[in-house]
């Protein structure tokens, strides 16, 4: 990985985006596990909460859209 030197201008941006992307990783797990117990209510929010750092994680949409499908009743 790349070192970004403390006295760097980016120093600040950098640390804010390693937290942000632990972040995601966290709700994403989170999520993940929450769906494995059939908690779909549950992972939704963990989902919602990582796609707001981060939209354009696949892991993250197809949790989402599996959760969503889940919830959607079958018509008859």
């Amino acid at each position: 990985p790349t070192v970004i030197p403390p006295t760097s201008q980016y120093r600040a941006e950098a640390d804010q985006l390693e937290k942000d992307i632990k972040a995601v990783q966290e709700s994403l797990a989170s999520g993940n596990a929450a769906r494995a117990r059939g908690e779909c209510e549950v992972a939704l929010k963990s989902y919602r909460a990582a796609l707001k750092l981060n939209p354009n994680v696949p892991a993250v949409k197809s949790g989402l859209a599996a959760c969503t499908a889940a919830a959607i009743p079958l018509t008859e």
